[in-house]
């Protein structure tokens, strides 16, 4: 935990993001970023909220950092599980993208015949 978590603007951005406001925790968290550009807690959950907003690049530069510079065991290992789990979703995307365009689905039109 860091040392500002009673800090009114860590709880208002660890609020938007268990609320699943990911944009407007993001919008905090970098604000609290700026004025603690190391503090590895801060960029862990500027990952997080990247990850909720589906902008894996971004969550994943955000682990790294977390990964080589965050000052407790735990927190970097938090941080490569999350870097691992993106690798392993970076590898099965083209993978699942030939499985769609080989498996076709059928229309609501034919599936309500199909059906009914």
């Amino acid at each position: 935990m860091p040392a500002f978590s009673a800090n009114p603007e860590w709880q208002q951005a660890t609020g938007l993001y268990t609320g699943g406001n990911y944009s407007a925790a993001l919008s905090v968290f970098r604000k609290l970023a700026e004025k603690s550009p190391r503090d590895a807690s801060i960029h862990y959950m500027i990952g997080q909220c990247y990850k909720g907003l589906n902008k894996p690049q971004q969550a994943s530069s955000e682990f790294d950092w977390v990964s080589k510079y965050a000052p407790d065991a735990q927190t970097r290992a938090m941080a490569k599980a999350m870097l691992v789990r993106f690798r392993r979703l970076r590898r099965l995307n083209p993978l699942l993208q030939v499985l769609l365009r080989r498996v076709q689905l059928p229309s609501r039109q034919n599936l309500r015949r199909m059906v009914l």
